[in-house]
C-alpha cells in the first residue's frame, strides 16, 4: 500500500483530481433520462389501476404500454440530437458530452424501436383475438408500422456504422 501511494500519490490528492474531471453524462441527458422513467413509471401505474377496474386486460395495456413508452423514447432520441445541434451551434461541446449525446440518443432510438415492434406485434395480436383478424389497414397500425421501420432502419443505419456520430 505504500508503495501504491507513493507511486500514485495520497487519496487527498487523487480526490482533488479526480474532482477536475467532468461527468461523464451530459445534464440535459440525466434530466430526459430520468424524465423518461418516471413517466414510463407512471404510464404503468395508470395502465395498472386500469387492469384493476377492469377497464382494460392485459393484452392491451401492455399494447398502450409499450407504444406509448415507446414513442415517448423515440422523442426523446430526437431531443439528444436537437441538443447535439444546437450546442455545436452555439458553443464546441466537450469529447464527453458530445459521446454522452450520442450514446443516449443511440440508446434510446434502440429502446424506441424493440417497444414499438412490441407494441405492433401486441396490438396485431389483440385485434386478432377481438376482431378476428391480425390486420384492418386502420390508419393506426399503418402509422405504427412505418414508425417501427423507421426505427429498426436508424437502428440498424447506427449499427452499421455507415454514419458517425455526429450525422
Amino acid at each position: 500500500f505504500q508503495l501504491a501511494v507513493l507511486r500514485v500519490g495520497s487519496p487527498g490528492s487523487l480526490r482533488r483530481e479526480f474532482k477536475k474531471v467532468e461527468p461523464t453524462t451530459f445534464l440535459p441527458v440525466k434530466i430526459g433520462s430520468w424524465m423518461w422513467v418516471v413517466a414510463t413509471l407512471l404510464l404503468a401505474v395508470l395502465l395498472s389501476r386500469g387492469m384493476a377496474a377492469g377497464r382494460l386486460n392485459l393484452l392491451l395495456s401492455a399494447h398502450v404500454f409499450s407504444l406509448t413508452a415507446g414513442y415517448c423514447a423515440a422523442l426523446l432520441a430526437g431531443f439528444f440530437g436537437i441538443c447535439y445541434v444546437v450546442c455545436r451551434s452555439f458553443r464546441a461541446l466537450t469529447p464527453l458530452r458530445e459521446q454522452s449525446l450520442g450514446g443516449a440518443a443511440v440508446r434510446f432510438t434502440r429502446v424506441a424501436a424493440v417497444l414499438v415492434v412490441a407494441g405492433f406485434v401486441l396490438g396485431l395480436l389483440w385485434t386478432g383475438r377481438n376482431r378476428g383478424r391480425y390486420l384492418t389497414g386502420d390508419p393506426r397500425e399503418i402509422g405504427t408500422l412505418c414508425a417501427a421501420f423507421w426505427l429498426v432502419g436508424l437502428c440498424w443505419i447506427q449499427w452499421s456504422g455507415r454514419i458517425g456520430l455526429r450525422t
